[in-house]
């Protein structure tokens, strides 16, 4: 969820008790939207998101199996107001390759598609 511009996570145990809430989110300036998580196998989650601070920019976190998130990684950023829609899509095989998916407006009306992997 986002809360101003902000992306936070929480955990709810089995047991039903509810965890502190963590901003996953950078920049707390930002615009945020388009966001997305996959599970592999392994119990590693990612998320994937879009953001405006203030370069349009496609971020991930990866939380591991232990529960440690880890920093956020640029994606994709551009440089310039022209943007992305915010139809980020996610995919994670069992093997842990991710590959992520979105469409960049080019400033004339026509929508770009972008993809990139990760090993």
């Amino acid at each position: 969820m986002w809360i101003r511009e902000r992306l936070y996570t929480n955990t709810v145990s089995a047991g039903g008790s509810v965890g502190t809430p963590l901003m996953l989110s950078a920049n707390t300036g930002s615009i945020v939207n388009g966001q997305t998580l996959r599970r592999d196998p392994a119990g590693n989650v990612m998320v994937l998101w879009g953001t405006y601070e203030p370069s349009y920019r496609l971020v991930s976190r990866v939380r591991d199996a232990a529960g440690n998130w880890g920093a956020q990684g640029s994606v994709w950023t551009l440089a310039s107001n022209i943007g992305f829609d915010a139809d980020a899509m996610l995919a994670v095989a069992p093997d842990g390759t991710a590959a992520a998916a979105w469409h960049v407006n080019d400033g004339t009306g026509n929508s770009v598609p972008w993809i990139n992997l990760y090993r």
